[in-house]
C-alpha cells in the first residue's frame, strides 16, 4: 500500500466519522471520482455504518428477567446455604472433638507440643472431611453424564 492509498483511507475514515473539515471532504471527493475500489469501499463502510447505527438492540420480555433473576436468587441463597450448613458442622464436629479429646487436653503427663499437634491435626481432619463432603454432594447434583448408560 503506497503513501496515496494510507492518506486516501484516513480521508475516508474522517469522512465517515464526521471530521473532515471542507476542504478534506472536496479532496476526498476527487478521490472517489478517480478510484472505482476506494468508491465501493466507502459504499460498503457507509452501509455498514448506517447499519450499525441505525440497529438498537430489542430490550428482553419480562419472562427473561424473572428467570434471570431467579437464577441469582437461587444461587445466592444455595451458596449461603452451603456456607453456613459447612460453618456449623465445622463447628460442631469440632465440639464433638474438643468433648472427646477434653481428657486427653486436660492431661498433665502430655507436652503441649503434642497436645497442639493433635488439635491442629484433627481441627484439619474435621475442615477436609466437610470440604469432601460438600464437593461430592456437589459434583453428584451436577455430574453432566450421569443420565448416560454405556
Amino acid at each position: 500500500m503506497n503513501t496515496n492509498d494510507t492518506d486516501a483511507r484516513a480521508l475516508m475514515m474522517a469522512v465517515l466519522d464526521d471530521e473532515a473539515d471542507a476542504e478534506q471532504r472536496r479532496r476526498f471527493a476527487e478521490l472517489l471520482t478517480d478510484n472505482a475500489t476506494l468508491q465501493r469501499e466507502f459504499d460498503e463502510l457507509t452501509s455498514l455504518k448506517e447499519l450499525t447505527m441505525n440497529n438498537k438492540p430489542r430490550d428482553p420480555d419480562d419472562e427473561l428477567w424473572q428467570s434471570y433473576w431467579g437464577g441469582v436468587y437461587r444461587r445466592i441463597e444455595r451458596g449461603t446455604g452451603w456456607l453456613l450448613m459447612s460453618a456449623g458442622l465445622i463447628m460442631l464436629f469440632l465440639y464433638g472433638g474438643w468433648e472427646f479429646a477434653r481428657e486427653w487436653l486436660t492431661s498433665p503427663d502430655i507436652p503441649l507440643w503434642v497436645k497442639l499437634g493433635g488439635v491442629f491435626a484433627g481441627s484439619g481432619l474435621v475442615i477436609l472431611f466437610v470440604s469432601i463432603l460438600r464437593e461430592t454432594l456437589f459434583h453428584h447434583k451436577h455430574e453432566r453424564y450421569k443420565d448416560i448408560e454405556r
